[in-house]
């Protein structure tokens, strides 16, 4: 495996969730033009790239973590946003009747 100044282990655990950390890491390399081409290729919104299944799973678009993580704030501090986020998107849900 490379070793990339900043890029962050698939395994760093973030409030228990494994690949996170290094998700938001690569965010921040690429604003910064620090993440070789090689990984910018898998970044983001692609179907099916990883990163796109985390933030699917996370229940925000792609767009939405690149905005927060570049916004600033710690990898919990982002967490605690998406804890957040996604609890009021199931109360809305469950309140339309459509949680799904």
């Amino acid at each position: 495996m490379s070793n990339i100044p900043g890029l962050l282990s698939p395994y760093d655990l973030t409030g228990g969730i494994v690949y996170f950390a290094r998700m938001l890491s690569k965010i921040r390399l690429h604003a910064r033009g620090e993440l070789p081409q090689k990984y910018v290729n898998f970044l983001g919104d692609q179907k099916n790239v990883f990163d796109w299944r985390c933030a699917t799973f996370l229940g925000v678009s792609y767009d939405q973590l690149v905005e927060k993580t570049l916004g600033g704030g710690s990898d919990e501090e982002i967490l605690e946003w998406l804890s957040v986020t996604a609890a009021a998107r199931m109360s809305r849900k469950s309140k339309s009747g459509t949680l799904s």
